[in-house]
Order: C-alpha cells, then sequence, then structure tokens
C-alpha cells in the first residue's frame, strides 16, 4: 500500500529514494502554483532545503481552470 502525505505531513515526507526528491520538490511547488495554494512557513524552509540539491530544476504547471472545471 502507497502511504500518501497529508497537507500537514508535507514538510515532513519524503519520497523513499533521494534520487526522487526533486521532482517531488518540482512536483510539489508545481501543485500549489496550479492551484493557487499557501506554503506555510515548514513547507517553505522544507522545499528550500530540497532545493539546494536541485541545480536548475524546471518547475512547470499549468494554471487550473477560473471556473474550477477541468480542461
Amino acid at each position: 500500500m502507497h502511504c500518501v502525505p497529508q497537507p500537514a505531513e508535507n514538510a515532513q515526507w519524503l519520497p523513499p529514494l533521494a534520487d526522487a526528491y526533486c521532482t517531488y520538490a518540482a512536483d510539489w511547488t508545481a501543485t500549489k502554483l496550479r492551484w493557487g495554494l499557501t506554503v506555510d512557513k515548514a513547507e517553505a524552509a522544507a522545499l528550500r532545503k530540497l532545493a539546494e540539491g536541485c541545480g536548475q530544476q524546471d518547475v512547470e504547471y499549468v494554471p487550473a481552470p477560473e471556473n474550477g472545471t477541468s480542461a
């Protein structure tokens, strides 16, 4: 069974493989950007720490539709 982290746990949870950290950080950031979600202090600190080892990792996202429907 795969454990999906809850929002409060995102700042502490990491993928089991270190090789996935940069992709995880980029996906986490893209989700926040796509949906216009806020980042708390713990999340911001965790993202900064992850980003330090990622070089020039691109974050790609498509903004969510304004009316809340899927594209």
